[in-house]
């Protein structure tokens, strides 16, 4: 092989290799990685959601108070709470609360 045609081929190399590169710079200018996704950002309602909202969360109490108001007529003695606190106790017995 002739010398003068193989720097010919290396120099064609070159300017292939050379526009390789800097396509590649460009591409890496762009920054095409993925990326990770962000935090999620709140989530805002509108007023309309929030009455929407609000009206439920009314029901829903409502509906708890009236299952509670039933429940009150619960068996004589102390609660829960009054047995485990003798200090809760006596202040109830002494003001007649028990």
């Amino acid at each position: 092989m002739d010398i003068d045609s193989l720097i010919e081929e290396l120099r064609a190399e070159r300017i292939r290799l050379d526009e390789i590169i800097i396509t590649l710079e460009r591409l890496r200018s762009l920054d095409l990685s993925p990326q990770r996704p962000g935090k999620r950002g709140r989530k805002y309602m509108d007023s309309e959601d929030r009455r929407e909202v609000s009206l439920r969360m009314k029901k829903y109490w409502e509906q708890r108070r009236n299952k509670t108001v039933g429940a009150e007529s619960a068996p004589d003695g102390p609660s829960p709470g009054e047995a485990n606190n003798p200090a809760r106790a006596a202040a109830a017995s002494s003001s007649g609360m028990l």
